[in-house]
């Protein structure tokens, strides 16, 4: 359930900072190690409480100073309680944001992340396995602040969590980067099969951000496939692509949005995740018939930006 998420975020702007990406992991050297995920890596909060919450903490004058890498706890009471934390990062890394319920707890937690001083903000609530909340992005030195809330606004002395901030590795690979601006179908990067393209949701100013890309596809049959990784690893994007031709068609040609259930003939033109609000990130495939060139988009579900909302976009071409 994501509802307080999108309320708290509808007063965010766009973001009008990137923070210095540092090179992708390179893994060549750990054969018999899978690349860190913030999903399959152990990312539970461990240990004693170091930094309990003191009350009151619903306010920014009153959030609680979190030091990085340390342990704290709270608890939502009573019903529709908000804490509020704030922290520092001292240069631009990639964080990690980890809130879970405590042992023993019933509370179902959700955040949100704001840079103080900026207009862009970050929301999560459950992770694609998980009621706890996974937050993975590479941000840009400042002061942030959390606000951690029961999603349901229930209340308690069983409604604990844990919570931790830390830096931590990429838990993604990629080729290339995005190079703005590519908000346009004229302003589209070209890629190929095989790319490994590394975006963000960001970097149109006050203007939403459309990331176009386009791929030439030899004669003859061939089956392009689009595999975004972004919420599923720690991002908070959820993401659509559309597929296109020259004249800004829909492909593949004849789709339409919002088939009836009922309808087993029609085909939907939005790349979605598999599962709606569960699956966020898109995977899907385009059947060409050869000799075109697809222009491909993405964007966000909702109307929310910043360095958070990054994705990576893979690209297959296989011919058939």
């Amino acid at each position: 359930m994501r509802a307080l998420a999108l309320v708290l975020l509808s007063s965010a702007g766009g973001c009008h900072c990137r923070p210095d990406l540092p090179d992708p992991p390179d893994h060549t050297d750990e054969t018999d190690t899978p690349p860190h995920s913030a999903q399959t890596a152990d990312t539970a909060v461990a240990g004693p409480c170091e930094v309990p919450e003191v009350e009151p903490n619903e306010t920014p004058a009153t959030a609680v100073a979190l030091p990085m890498e340390l342990h704290a706890c709270g608890t939502f009471d009573p019903a529709g309680d908000l804490d509020l934390w704030r922290f520092e990062l001292d240069q631009d890394a990639w964080l990690l944001t980890r809130l879970q319920a405590a042992d023993g707890s019933i509370a179902d937690p959700n955040l949100l992340l704001t840079a103080v001083g900026d207009t862009w903000a970050a929301a999560r609530s459950d992770d694609p396995e998980s009621l706890d909340v996974t937050l993975v992005f590479p941000a840009p030195a400042g002061t942030y602040q959390l606000t951690t809330s029961e999603q349901l606004f229930r209340g308690g002395e069983r409604y604990t969590y844990d919570l931790v901030v830390s830096e931590t590795k990429a838990p993604v690979t990629w080729t290339r980067e995005e190079t703005e601006p590519n908000d346009a179908q004229a302003a589209a990067e070209t890629v190929a099969a095989g790319d490994v393209v590394f975006g963000t949701m960001s970097g149109n100013g006050p203007l939403p951000d459309y990331d176009w890309f386009k791929i030439a596809i030899p004669p003859g049959k061939h089956t392009l496939t689009l595999d975004v990784t972004a919420y599923d690893e720690g991002s908070s994007a959820n993401l659509t692509l559309y597929l296109f031709d020259d004249a800004l068609g829909f492909l593949p040609e004849g789709c339409r949005d919002g088939c009836p259930a009922n309808d087993l003939g029609c085909v939907e033109c939005a790349i979605e995740g598999g599962i709606r609000g569960v699956e966020l990130d898109p995977h899907g495939e385009y059947v060409s018939p050869g000799g075109e060139v697809v222009w491909i988009q993405v964007l966000e579900t909702v109307s929310r930006e910043g360095p958070a909302n990054w994705y990576v976009l893979e690209i297959g071409l296989e011919g058939s």
